[in-house]
């Protein structure tokens, strides 16, 4: 028997490698202890990972940081008391608002806090369940709103159910809209659910009793819901039955991840397969690819923000929890090891991050295993430019989201390019790191000092995030303003002697630039006179420090000629001729 079940293996279990880099952190544990059999959840953002942990029907919340250490001493911090009967617990945030969701007396309880967890109101608001029986509660926050399933046993004949609705925390009545029992056309109804929600569509997938294979089923843009679709899956020669379902949306696609068990007499196993359709179309594919696994051993599957699905899955071989990816239909090679405790576990995907925590020893105290995946973060956002009043370059944007760039080590990286008098756009250079927190606040703005008025250059800027494990991200939107550098260098390189040069480019038509170094702080100017001494333009009258500098000269309002340009620098005078030709 052994053989004929090696022999299966080989023949299905097909993978296509590619390069996958390992940005596994080395385990740690979080900063404080909790009680044996904790059930653990978690939610990402800016502010840190926000962990909901329950036990015999009591719920806690503690945050902390991407090394696992509590933040400002937020742990067990209490939402329900043990003995409330409190199960299926999920947790989400807005801004400084942390929401916790869980069942609590046959209702899907919403518990609030406004201060990040240090205060909690358990009874924010609440829904009734329709019948009884619930046996899970998922839900995914989408902008300001939370998009809840559960399950529960229909009225009739017990068979399980899929129930949908959407909480919108932000109003102040009725915050729970678009209820629907999404198992309606299922004659044996549907359970094992789970969903995925693009800007327009919610996507509910789920497994009937029987036949076990998985099914999708959409509600569209105009709130109606299509007919559930059939999913396709590899079936092995021996009989196999869907144990658990997760759709996945990677650019315009909506992928199905599912686990299936096969088995007869001396022969059993368990596979993790892939099937996509188009978010618009309704033809599902099957990849032909799938990852062998073991049966009564738990998989963890989320997608990050490079459209990467991520399987963390047992490997016999290996007899150890391993990771791979999924880009497009291709699977990667297992990456590394990543092993868990199956008691409870929770992977969770912040940018193109993952964060694993998991509990499973029976000690007391316990602890609250906590791993890292560590990529690169995403590109900084919305990058806009304006001018202040003292003509220097002013950028802004909007902050990363995510903690490991949102910390004392995180850093944002400023690049700037200049245009030459014709136009043509230098190189960008690294001007500026600056550090992505002051204080308690997320750094979103920037101000060029060294930045000044131009009617013919151009000023070009980019920027990126630098999170604690050095990653650098990808450039932000490029942004630029009418304007030059004003002063090229001070401090380590100061002007050694008086100077000034010959205009470049000469002869010129109409734009040219002037080159000059003051020696010592002091009042500068510097004039354009025609050859009959009658000054035609002041470029620059003003006190200046010690330095190098650039002035550009615009004479598209003069005629052609010659011209005398004069710098006076204290005792210092010096004059040259330039020729315009138009």
């Amino acid at each position: 028997m052994l053989k004929i079940k090696l022999l299966i293996i080989s023949l299905l279990l097909i993978s296509v490698s590619i390069t996958s880099q390992n940005y596994w952190k080395p385990q740690t544990i979080t900063s404080f202890l909790v009680q044996p059999n904790t059930q653990v959840t978690s939610f990402v953002d800016g502010n840190g990972i926000h962990i909901a942990y329950h036990r015999n029907g009591g719920i806690k919340y503690a945050l902390v940081n991407s090394n696992g250490t509590a933040i400002n001493g937020k742990y067990d911090k209490v939402i329900e008391s043990e003995g409330a009967g409190a199960n299926y617990v999920n947790v989400a945030a807005i801004d400084n608002n942390v929401y916790v969701f869980y069942l609590k007396n046959n209702k899907i309880q919403v518990a609030k806090s406004t201060n990040l967890g240090d205060t909690w109101n358990n009874n924010f608001d609440n829904r009734p369940m329709t019948n009884y029986g619930c046996e899970a509660i998922t839900g995914y926050l989408v902008g300001q709103e939370i998009h809840i399933i559960w399950t529960e046993n229909r009225v009739n004949d017990y068979q399980p159910e899929t129930h949908y609705i959407k909480f919108v925390q932000n109003l102040s009545v009725n915050r729970w809209i678009n209820y629907y029992r999404v198992t309606d056309l299922e004659n044996e109804g549907g359970n094992k659910s789970d969903l995925a929600i693009s800007t327009d569509k919610v996507f509910v997938d789920y497994v009937p009793p029987y036949p076990m294979n998985p099914k999708s089923r959409t509600r569209l843009a105009n709130g109606t819901w299509d007919t559930p679709q059939n999913v396709p899956y590899y079936q092995f020669p021996l009989a196999s039955l869907t144990q658990k379902v997760k759709p996945i949306i990677t650019g315009s696609n909506l992928n199905e991840i599912y686990r299936a068990n096969y088995g007869t007499i001396g022969v059993d196993g368990s596979y993790i397969g892939h099937s996509y359709r188009p978010l618009t179309g309704s033809t599902w594919t099957q990849n032909p690819n799938i990852i062998n696994t073991v049966s009564g051993k738990s998989h963890l599957v989320e997608k990050t923000a490079d459209n990467k699905i991520h399987i963390i899955s047992f490997d016999e071989s290996s007899n150890n929890y391993v990771h791979r990816t999924i880009s497009g239909t291709t699977i990667s090679d297992i990456i590394t090891t990543v092993p868990f405790y199956e008691l409870s576990k929770k992977l969770t995907a912040n940018s193109n991050d993952l964060y694993l925590i998991h509990t499973g020893n029976t000690s007391t105290p316990a602890q609250i295993f906590f791993r890292h995946y560590d990529a690169a973060p995403l590109a900084p956002q919305n990058l806009s430019i304006t001018v202040n009043s003292a003509d220097e370059s002013v950028l802004t944007w909007t902050p990363n989201n995510e903690p490991d760039v949102r910390t004392t080590n995180g850093k944002y990286k400023i690049y700037r390019a200049e245009t030459d008098l014709n136009g043509n756009l230098g190189p960008y250079q690294l001007v500026a790191t600056i550090n992505a927190m002051s204080g308690s606040s997320a750094v979103s703005s920037w101000i060029d000092t060294e930045a000044g008025k131009s009617k013919v250059r151009k000023l070009y800027y980019k920027i990126s995030a630098l999170d604690i494990g050095l990653h650098e991200s990808t450039y932000s939107n490029e942004v630029w303003r009418w304007g030059r550098i004003l002063k090229i260098s001070t401090g380590e390189n100061p002007a050694s002697a008086y100077n000034l040069q010959q205009n470049y480019p000469n002869p010129f038509n109409p734009a040219t630039m002037i080159s000059y170094s003051i020696k010592e702080e002091g009042l500068v100017t510097l004039k354009v006179y025609d050859v009959l001494g009658k000054e035609v333009a002041t470029l620059v009258n003003e006190n200046k420090p010690e330095g190098n500098y650039e002035v550009d000269f615009n004479a598209s309002q003069l005629p052609s000629g010659m011209y005398i340009y004069k710098l006076q620098a204290g005792s210092f005078s010096d004059v040259k001729k330039m020729l315009l030709t138009k």
